[in-house]
């Protein structure tokens, strides 16, 4: 989010600071804080930064009164000592001549607070809760792109920073029944997409749908539960949501771009207001209680209408709506939804279109137990996006290809800003070029149903038994939805056709006998065989097998019949169990190289890209990272610069070095990795990471192709001298 006001460095800046703990301000004697990312380049490749991706620090406490004691550590008086978890915020004020002017520097929480046993002095640790949010655990399904549905791999990365609590809406519980995101695919997370609706995109927060329309999951009985729904307002455009119950009733609510809410019950208003929230998108929320509608005018604070009686029985048959997403729950405890509404971010995540990647694709793999961070962490390097947070809290992620094209924040004059720093080259090894290793997803879903397991030959049981076994999905497959009831051949006379769709099991029996038939029907002999499948997460199936009441001199195999007119003769004599599902994909492992190649004899930069590029994105990956890597660059960390409140990460900058005799000796563009903030009482330091995307050099670098590209012509030569037309060749080198 940037920064508001105008901020111009003097060499004397008449700064003040105010830290707010809970909006109670407290004093300081000094605080710092650090952050960075990895500027949209793979990890391995960084080498300034700390990789910490969070602002994190320290604050030292001015002592808040003459005290005959130090703080108590458990016992707190008017909200001090501070507490982990409470929320703080730091804002400057400056006054240049032009102000005075307020930019935020920090937004988060306090860590571990320590005191002195001697002289009561606090110290207190601070985090902007990126690092917090991303620990998350959590579980994404396997993705296909079948009917109703286009994933891609934001699609994956996007329920990550969902899960964190770093998106739009409260990420999905069990009281959902309609969750639906349009971030990257078509399909909800929940429910049923009958009609996507509009697109219509933001360039800095992502992809927007208008009017989708979504049929609920019936998995959840409402059974008298309150309703709550959820949406998120647009900057650019009116919002709404919208439920629609069975017995025809209709509750729906406007949002205008100033934040003007309209209820409405059947088209006729039953209520306007003004969203009174400070967030830039307003939360679109309403519960039906049992005494009416409950319409949220903030996050935490609601409006109670009363119309006409709504049903408690009545359930919802569609939940229609536009913006960022809409969410729909039964709410098993009523008083629950101020708490889901509460939890909907203040900030969503701001992100950035990349060039680079972001296709539809066949499928996605799954993910299952594992930290938000891990997912994060894989999506950016694969796909080289940059993920922080800003000074006001607000998540942000945004591809290398917009981070390096970005318009330039600043100039800083390297003898007027800079005070301290090294310039190095070879900290980033130079690459001989760049491998991209991936895998791509070929997706089965055909018209019914896909086989997903058929047993390898029929299994042979002579006593009663009750089998269990687990059946693991293969390294290189992804099921998506499995058909857990099996039914059985022969008791549902096929007549020659081929079967139902699904899972189906069988058994036939051997007398020992030779001249008796060697091949009978189960339920015709007595004996009895069930299968019970369960799905253990994303990747077991557990199977328990029981058959009973088999004769003495009988054998009894797990297999279809090998004769008889009522089963497809294609479906004779297979083994038990076949179990279907909806779809599944397999993968294949896939290599791609940088066409751009560096010296033979460094080592090449090797890019574990995992399922979250396509082969033709891994291409352009590779080519874009060999046009970095292989060639030496310098780099420039920890360089302590005057002072800019305005600075973030992410900025470009232009960097300008000159002579003792004030002719210029280089000038660099560079973006923004990190930087670190101190203060003293009210002075302030700062220190930059910054990565260099070009160097200019005013006298090298000048080639044939330099020429080339200044003059079209001889003619447009002939009228200066040799010096002017050196000077008008390009300088970037």
């Amino acid at each position: 989010m940037a920064q508001t006001g105008v901020y111009a460095p003097g060499p004397v800046i008449d700064a003040d600071v105010i830290i707010r703990v809970n909006g109670i301000v407290r004093e300081h004697v000094s605080m710092d804080w650090a952050g960075d990312t990895t500027g949209g380049l793979p990890e391995q490749v960084v080498s300034a930064g700390t990789g910490m991706r969070s602002r994190t620090g320290t604050i030292l406490w001015a002592q808040q009164d003459v005290q005959a004691e130090p703080p108590h550590p458990l016992r707190q008086t008017g909200g001090w000592p501070p507490r982990e978890g409470d929320e703080v915020v730091i804002d400057a004020t400056v006054d240049t001549g032009q102000g005075p002017y307020s930019f935020r520097r920090f937004t988060g929480r306090l860590g571990r607070t320590t005191g002195s046993l001697v002289d009561g002095t606090l110290t207190s640790t601070i985090t902007d809760t990126l690092g917090d949010a991303l620990q998350e655990m959590m579980t994404i399904p396997p993705l296909a792109g079948g009917p109703g549905g286009s994933p891609s791999a934001w699609t994956a990365a996007y329920r990550a920073f969902e899960a964190a609590g770093l998106a739009h809406l409260p990420p999905p519980d069990a009281d959902v029944i309609a969750h639906y995101t349009g971030q990257g695919e078509t399909a909800a997370v929940t429910g049923t997409v009958t009609a996507p609706g509009g697109v219509r995109g933001d360039n800095e927060y992502g992809t927007w749908w208008r009017d989708p329309r979504i049929a609920p999951s019936t998995a959840l009985p409402r059974q008298g539960r309150d309703i709550l729904v959820i949406g998120r307002g647009a900057r650019l455009w009116d919002t709404f949501v919208q439920i629609t119950l069975s017995d025809g009733t209709r509750v729906r609510l406007d949002c205008t771009t100033a934040g003007a809410l309209t209820a409405s019950l059947n088209g006729a208003t039953i209520w306007t207001g003004q969203w009174v929230g400070a967030e830039q998108f307003p939360v679109l929320a309403f519960q039906l209680t049992t005494t009416g509608v409950r319409v949220f005018i903030s996050r935490e604070r609601f409006a109670q209408v009363i119309p006409a009686t709504i049903s408690r029985t009545a359930t919802v048959t569609e939940v229609y709506g536009g913006g960022a997403g809409v969410s729909a729950r039964y709410l098993r405890v009523a008083a629950s939804g101020t708490a889901v509404v509460a939890a909907t971010p203040e900030h969503p995540l701001r992100w950035f279109q990349s060039s680079l990647s972001g296709a539809s694709v066949r499928a996605t793999r799954g993910m299952e137990n594992v930290r938000a961070r891990a997912v994060v962490d894989a999506w950016g390097d694969a796909t080289l996006n940059a993920v922080w947070m800003d000074e006001h809290g607000v998540p942000t992620t945004r591809p290398r290809d917009q981070l390096v094209t970005a318009a330039t924040a600043r100039t800083v004059h390297v003898t007027e800003r800079v005070f301290d720093g090294t310039w190095s080259v070879g900290d980033d090894h130079v690459r001989s070029g760049v491998i991209v290793n991936g895998e791509e997803g070929l997706l089965d879903w055909p018209r019914d149903t896909t086989t997903l397991y058929q047993e390898t030959s029929a299994r042979t049981i002579e006593e009663p038994e009750v089998i269990e076994r687990f059946i693991s999905v293969p390294t290189e497959e992804e099921w998506g939805p499995v058909d857990l009831t099996p039914s059985k051949f022969g008791i549902d006379p096929m007549y020659g056709s081929l079967p139902r769709v699904g899972t189906w099991i069988a058994a036939v029996s051997s007398l020992s006998d030779s001249s008796d038939d060697p091949e009978t029907w189960v339920h015709q002999n007595g004996i009895t065989y069930n299968a019970q499948i369960e799905r253990l997460g994303q990747r077991t199936l557990k199977v328990t097998e029981t058959v009973g009441n088999i004769p003495a001199g009988r054998t009894v195999y797990l297999k279809t019949p090998l004769v008889g007119t009522q089963i497809h003769y294609s479906f004779r004599g297979v083994a038990s169990p076949t179990i279907r599902g909806t779809w599944k994909s397999t993968w294949a492992d896939f290599q791609v190289r940088s066409e751009l190649q560096g010296p033979a004899w460094a080592e090449p930069l090797v890019l574990e890209a995992g399922s979250w590029l396509t082969p033709a994105e891994a291409q352009a990956v590779a080519d874009v990272l060999a046009a970095e890597v292989t060639a030496p660059i310098p780099t420039l960390s920890g360089v302590q610069v005057l002072w800019d409140p305005t600075r973030q990460i992410g900025d470009v900058e232009e960097w300008v070095a000159h002579t003792k005799d004030g002719a210029e000796s280089w000038r660099a563009r560079v973006l923004v990795t990190g930087y670190s903030e101190a203060w003293a009482g009210r002075v302030p330091g700062q220190s930059v990471d910054v990565r260099v995307i070009s160097w200019t050099d005013p006298t090298d670098g000048k080639t044939y192709n330099d020429l080339a590209a200044a003059y079209s012509t001889y003619a447009g030569m002939s009228s200066g001298t040799y010096q002017s037309v050196y000077d008008a060749l390009p300088n970037t080198i």
